[in-house]
């Protein structure tokens, strides 16, 4: 898998295949996905190519996935994976209607 932009039809760790973009920020690029097997709507959150080369960077984005798995509460999101596919970071989460923040 290329660190560059998703294409629809893009699978993540043989079960999540990408739709489309919805964001991307200093960090990372979030995508709509099909979570295979449970058929479930999700978000997969992947770290831009130039933080991929930064430990440093690489050690927020995985901080990032445990503080936010550890989180239980109505208005955060549910996650549901993290790990590397094909040397790419992902944080796979809820995906929830509406606004962006």
């Amino acid at each position: 898998m290329s660190q560059g932009e998703l294409a629809p039809g893009t699978v993540i760790a043989n079960r999540f295949v990408i739709e489309r973009q919805i964001g991307s920020g200093g960090m990372g690029t979030v995508y709509a996905a099909k979570q295979a097997g449970l058929e479930r709507s999700v978000a997969i959150k992947v770290i831009t190519p130039d933080d991929a080369a930064k430990p440093m960077a690489r050690r927020r984005f995985e901080r990032e996935a445990r503080v936010s798995a550890a989180l239980r509460h109505p208005n955060a999101v549910e996650i549901y994976d993290f790990g590397t596919h094909e040397d790419t970071m992902y944080l796979a989460m809820e995906l929830l209607d509406g606004l962006s923040l």
